[in-house]
């Protein structure tokens, strides 16, 4: 269902769109922007549609692959039950790469276009990919979290390890009750073990890691989860997005008492790093859920620039959704093609053409956040003439959102 809307080859650049699309910035569009690795030399990389030239040790594209080997026929060699294990990559320095491409002063706002065009002179990036050592190092970590939770350090973890786990590591309103725990380590070996048969092994626990991690890819989820699911203030989660934390990091982040969270993001709040801690705890052995989505959501439009909504309350295993967030999005009621918006008065008839009033606003914005609060009732008095709007809702509890619903 896609078509290709735009190409330029010299500058291999490329834009996708869905059938129906005429016009590049008219609609949703993926661009594509492709470089030649090795050009105009070893180890560089050259970018043609900014003309740039960067060093490989300063750049490195986001990877997401397998490690599933196939044999002289094709055949994949995975073992019977045996789980696919995929291994993602980012820049290796985003800091210092954005150094290069910029300038030491990249943070500071200027008008004007600052790229530099020769940057593989500059300061050879420090190597903070995820490379073979620091795969280790991830597994190093998450075996270290292994033994924290297996009291009797027999190398798995049965019901009496998650028990006392669920009693002294995460307690609180969600587990201070034997049935909450017993029903807690029920739910955990229910998606955990994987071989049905009551014990963990780290295998097991490895394996749920990197589902987990499929909701916190990017250093933006990490931080959106940062302020809405552990509830932590705006400049802590933007502090996990200035240094491209990802799940991919969680484990390190809560090994030593969470002393990476002190020394490396510097959280010198004590009560941040252990409410911090415990949060990733629970993510990493698959304590409660994430919320449902909010459903029966009902809008009613009170007048020309206000509209109100409410929905039925989301659910969730063991911690209850604590807040809701809404985003809304504006789009244009009529685009003829041409880039002119026109809003069409719907009130004529045959002997009486219809009023067309050009418009100058773009014809789509950004999704904005108007809404974040444990009520499941919202109005929204912001509207403009013009204009169509496009809602969408999720939800958050302790572990983390729901998915959108769109309105």
């Amino acid at each position: 269902g896609w078509q290709v809307l735009f190409i330029d080859e010299g500058r291999l650049f490329l834009v996708l769109a869905p059938q129906g699309l005429r016009r590049i910035g008219k609609g949703f569009q993926i661009d594509i922007y492709g470089f030649q690795i090795n050009r105009p030399r070893d180890g560089l990389i050259y970018f043609p549609w900014d003309t740039v030239t960067v060093a490989m040790n300063a750049f490195l594209p986001l990877v997401r692959h397998k490690t599933l080997e196939y044999d002289n026929v094709g055949n994949q060699s995975l073992a019977s039950g045996e789980e696919q294990r995929l291994y993602f990559h980012k820049p290796f320095n985003v800091p210092c790469l954005l150094s290069n491409l910029y300038g030491s002063d990249f943070m500071t706002p200027k008008e004007g276009h600052f790229l530099q065009k020769i940057v593989h002179g500059n300061p050879i990036c420090e190597n903070k990919t995820s490379t073979a050592v620091e795969q280790k190092d991830m597994d190093r970590c998450l075996f270290s979290f292994f033994r924290s939770v297996d009291q009797d350090d027999d190398g798995m973890l049965d019901p009496q390890d998650l028990e006392h786990f669920l009693w002294k590591s995460i307690g609180g309103p969600a587990f201070d009750t034997h049935a909450e725990v017993e029903a807690g380590v029920n739910k955990v070996m229910e998606k955990l073990d994987r071989d049905h048969d009551s014990s963990l092994d780290k295998s097991d626990v490895n394996a749920y890691f990197w589902v987990q991690l499929e909701s916190l890819l990017n250093a933006d989820e990490v931080a959106d989860w940062v302020i809405y699911a552990v509830q932590l203030p705006e400049y802590l989660g933007n502090i996990f997005r200035e240094n491209s934390v990802t799940g991919y990091d969680f484990p390190e982040l809560i090994e030593n008492g969470g002393e990476a969270m002190k020394t490396e993001l510097r959280i010198e709040q004590s009560s941040f790093r252990r409410k911090l801690i415990w949060h990733i705890k629970a993510c990493l052995l698959g304590v409660g859920s994430t919320p449902t989505v909010p459903t029966k959501i009902k809008h009613k439009l009170e007048s020309f620039s206000t509209v109100s909504f409410s929905w039925d309350k989301s659910t969730a295993e063991s911690f209850p959704v604590h807040s809701y967030r809404i985003q809304r999005r504006a789009v244009g009621l009529h685009d003829d093609g041409d880039g002119t918006r026109k809003v069409v008065n719907s009130h004529h008839t045959a002997d009486s053409p219809s009023t067309v009033q050009p418009l100058s606003s773009p014809p789509t914005s950004e999704w904005v956040t108007v809404y974040v609060g444990g009520e499941c009732e919202f109005v929204d008095s912001g509207l403009e003439l013009g204009h169509n709007y496009v809602y969408r809702a999720q939800a958050w509890n302790s572990i983390g959102r729901s998915d959108w619903v769109t309105v």
